[in-house]
């Protein structure tokens, strides 16, 4: 009888333990989410500062190899270049008249050994892109853009601050 007791007694306890474990738990996050205070998105004006006018007709060439691709990627909070940026910048460039060569269906094995490795390969058919984006002062979302011919030489260089993908790939989708 002692023994039942005294289980009994220590079931009791340990649930009354847990119960205001449970309930000190709910209070602190209630006091919390309270706390949390709003603040308000803070973007600088919309601002496009093109460094590098288009020096040659880009239209002479047939395709564009995506050589980076940094940019913001919502779901994940982040800046990423991997294979879905890749594939979301493409999927934007479909649009143009240019055969856009992403480096992931390129060729898997090289892109994950060296992510940059289209820039090595020689075709004077064809335009390296670079696009990276990064975080500018308060909640500003910088991005650059630039253009390259085969021999390395700068076809086009812009800075974008807080301007949408549309504009920022109009040099190449508006032809």
């Amino acid at each position: 009888m002692r023994r039942v007791t005294a289980i009994l007694t220590l079931l009791f306890i340990t649930t009354v333990a847990n119960a205001q474990s449970k309930t000190a738990a709910a209070s602190s996050s209630r006091v919390s989410v309270n706390n949390i205070s709003e603040r308000a998105l803070v973007l600088s004006e919309k601002e496009i500062n093109v460094t590098t006018e288009l020096v040659s007709n880009i239209t002479d060439y047939k395709s564009i190899y995506i050589v980076q691709a940094m940019m913001f990627m919502p779901d994940w909070d982040r800046f990423a270049y991997s294979r879905t940026p890749v594939k979301n910048l493409t999927g934007m460039l479909k649009s143009s008249r240019f055969e856009i060569v992403n480096p992931y269906e390129y060729s898997k094995r090289k892109f994950n050994k060296d992510k940059y490795f289209l820039r090595d390969i020689k075709d004077d058919n064809a335009i390296y892109l670079y696009l990276n984006q990064s975080r500018g002062k308060g909640d500003d979302l910088n991005t650059s853009l630039i253009l390259r011919n085969s021999e390395g030489e700068t076809l086009f260089k812009a800075n974008f601050i807080n301007a949408g993908m549309n504009e920022v790939l109009d040099v190449i989708t508006g032809i």
